[in-house]
Formats: structure tokens, sequence, C-alpha cells
């Protein structure tokens, strides 16, 4: 064994001859309280040379990286300030967003809400033939385009199969349907429904697959449908049963959930 002294409080420690070369520090309390000072600037082994800085994309005067801010964060900043953030991009819209596809129409946010709140209040059946387990459709009554008030009041939203709403359009109309042709076997464009669960598989008027979920809410009863990937382990009509819900569970008997109501 040989004695050697720590670097920082300087006692002198007997290790055996293999670590003499290494050995610096008696505990992890002295290289902490060493590295405190002698880990900065040029001391640090990551050290890359001064004070960083880089020239705002807004203003365009320069700027350093703040105390204790991550070289990381610091090398992908693009301006100075929140302030010069907001101006110079990055609540860009239309061409100068960084996640512009060409002018695109979209529907609104709350676009597959209302679609999911019309079918659930018809109860998954067209209200023109009355047709079930199909491909079903959300039609807006008065149109989208003409009353943008409406589009999202449930009260102008009906209910078609795609052939009842293939009907309503024309093929040259912008808001149309793209094809209404029944695909051969007598399927009529769907496959069998899925005898799992309560999901609706088939295949939709444009060639694409789709699956959708129907049941009742948890806390009230009432007919939901959902898309397949929006099903989780429990459903609800809206954010107030939601909320039921979960008080019933973190309280107990005192927050009762209701007993679910026939369809």
């Amino acid at each position: 064994m040989q004695e050697v002294k720590c670097i920082q409080c300087g006692e002198a420690k007997s290790v055996i001859p293999a670590r003499v070369k290494t050995f610096k520090f008696c505990s992890v309390r002295c290289r902490s309280e060493w590295r405190k000072t002698e880990f900065k600037g040029e001391g640090n082994p990551r050290w890359q040379g001064g004070i960083r800085t880089k020239r705002c994309q807004h203003c365009e005067r320069e700027y350093s990286a703040p105390t204790g801010r991550a070289y990381s964060a610091f090398s992908k900043s693009k301006f100075c300030s929140k302030k010069c953030s907001d101006a110079g991009g990055y609540r860009a819209s239309g061409e100068q967003h960084s996640r512009w596809q060409g002018g695109k129409k979209k529907r609104s946010a709350g676009y597959k809400a209302w679609v999911n709140a019309v079918l659930a209040r018809d109860g998954l059946k067209c209200r023109k033939c009355g047709a079930e387990k199909v491909e079903l459709h959300a039609h807006h009554i008065k149109s989208w385009k003409e009353y943008p008030d409406l589009r999202l009041d449930v009260e102008n939203g009906m209910t078609l199969c795609f052939k009842c709403h293939w009907n309503e359009h024309s093929a040259s109309n912008e808001n149309g349907v793209k094809s209404g042709e029944v695909r051969p076997g007598g399927a009529e464009d769907n496959p069998e429904p899925s005898q799992r669960g309560n999901f609706l598989e088939g295949v939709t008027t444009r060639g694409r697959a789709y699956r959708r979920w129907s049941g009742l809410c948890e806390t009230c009863g009432v007919l939901i449908t959902k898309r397949a990937s929006d099903v989780s382990k429990h459903n609800f009509c809206g954010r107030s049963c939601a909320s039921k819900y979960r008080m019933a569970q973190r309280y107990g008997s005192s927050m009762a959930v209701m007993p679910p109501r026939a369809p």
C-alpha cells in the first residue's frame, strides 16, 4: 500500500499501487468541492472556447447564451427573445410557416368532434334510407362554404350513408363525394362488420380502410361513436361526464356515477 494525498483536502490515503497514478480525491464530497471551482471555463473538459454569441434573425443584434442555458438549446435558437421570436417567425402563418403544405384546405379543429356528435345523435342510421352497418357520413344541411357560422352546429348536420350522400352532391361539386360506385360481390362497399367488440370495419368510397367504434357513455349512458384511433379504456360523451367519472373514482360512493341508460 502507498499513501497518496487528496488534491482537495490534502488528507493522505493508503491505496494499492495500481491506483497511485489515478487517485485524486479521498471522497465524493472532495471531488464535488473541487469541481465547483476547477470545472469552469477552460478547466472544463467540454470547453469550446469563450463566450458564444449569435445574431438574432429578427432584430439582428448579437446575443449570447444566458447563464445556465444548455449549449444545445442555444445552438438551435434563432432569436434573442420571445418578442423577436413571435415577430420573426415563431408564429408565422401561410407560406412563411415551417409546416406550410401548399395551400391545402383543411377542416377546422372541431370538425371531427362535430362528425362524431352528428352520427351519435342519429343512432348510426342513415336519415334517408335507414341503412345501418355501412359507411356513414355527416352531411351539412346548409353548405360548408356558404354558411361558415353553421359549420360546427350539430343541428346543421344529418347522418347519410355513402349512397345517399353521393346523391346529395354532384361529381363537380367542390364539396362532393369522390365516388359512389358499389363494389362487386354485393358487399355494398363494406365488408362484414367485425364481430370483436363494437367496431365497424370497412372501406370508404375513396378506397381507404376505416374502423369506427360505437358504445355508451360510461357516465350518462348516451350513445357515442368515435374513430377507432380515438377509443380509450374509458369513453365518455364529453368533458362533463369524464370529470364526473374521475370524481367518483377519487372520492368513492359519495360521487357515484349514474347507471347507464338504455340506448
